[in-house]
């Protein structure tokens, strides 16, 4: 696992109005084989990119993520509002 996060940030209203939220949980993963294939009609199209070369995505993934850079530990989105209302 690389990262956690979800909240106010990973929110996204879809074109017909549905709205979502996510948690996310993020995996580093070592392609073996196969091949892209859409497994629905959602998909429009698969490829793999370079960081330089990645779109921006519809919702604020932390980039540094996304390198290859030997990570040591896991990424946790936090901020200190998340306990305001606790007590």
């Amino acid at each position: 696992m690389i990262g956690v996060f979800g909240g106010k940030e990973y929110r996204y209203q879809y074109p017909n109005g549905h709205k979502v939220e996510y948690t996310i949980l993020m995996f580093d993963c070592i392609i073996q084989s196969g091949t892209l294939n859409p497994l629905d009609s959602e998909t429009a199209e698969l490829r793999y990119f370079s960081l330089e070369q990645m779109p921006e995505l519809a919702l604020p993934y932390p980039k540094h993520l996304f390198s290859k850079d030997e990570k040591t530990e896991a990424y946790f989105q936090w901020k200190d509002d998340y306990l305001k209302n606790l007590m």
